[in-house]
């Protein structure tokens, strides 16, 4: 009876294994960001650029050696730039700010970043294309975290924001979160 036990426990095991084993992408392995925090006060466009385009390698490579210090560092310069300016809106974050992701922290940078990043490309964008913006900036890394962690590192939050951006409704549910602006 014990061995029919044991092996019941075995054959059910790995009937659990098969078919869900997931692929995943391999870790970043590519060169470790350096990125230091920019200088203060106003800044050439050249240098706003170079900005944007850290923030926009973060998006592409979210879990790389040094990432996490680049967005606390880029996160840093923009809480005291007079060149960049980002509003938050609690109703478009707050679903990310209550998640219980381990990426929690990552993606509601990253989102600041990347709404950051619009904010410099696009000069005059108004509130709702700088959320939408940084939204599809944090799905990017989203997407790229989930990619090398697997389902593990899934977030219903940032799942919302796939399918909304997917079905073409992310402008609608971020102009419905600030009230129509």
């Amino acid at each position: 009876m014990r061995f029919l036990v044991v092996l019941l426990a075995l054959v059910l095991s790995l009937a659990a294994c098969s078919g869900t084993e997931e692929t995943l992408a391999p870790p970043d392995a590519g060169p470790a960001f350096s990125i230091q925090q920019p200088p203060s006060g106003s800044l050439s466009d050249a240098q706003l650029d170079a900005i944007a385009a850290d923030i926009r390698r973060l998006e592409a490579r979210p879990l790389a050696a040094g990432a996490a210090e680049g967005r606390a560092s880029l996160f840093q310069w923009i809480s005291g730039s007079p060149d960049v300016s980002v509003s938050l809106n609690g109703d478009i974050i707050g679903p990310l700010l209550r998640s219980n992701s381990r990426f929690q922290a990552d993606l509601l940078n990253q989102f600041i970043l990347s709404s950051a990043a619009h904010v410099i490309e696009n000069p005059g964008a108004d509130a709702v294309e700088t959320n939408v913006a940084g939204l599809k900036g944090a799905l990017t890394a989203y997407t790229v975290i989930l990619s090398q962690q697997g389902r593990r590192a899934r977030d219903s939050f940032m799942e919302s924001v796939r399918e909304r951006s997917e079905a073409g409704t992310l402008r609608a549910y971020v102009e419905a979160q600030l009230g129509g602006r």
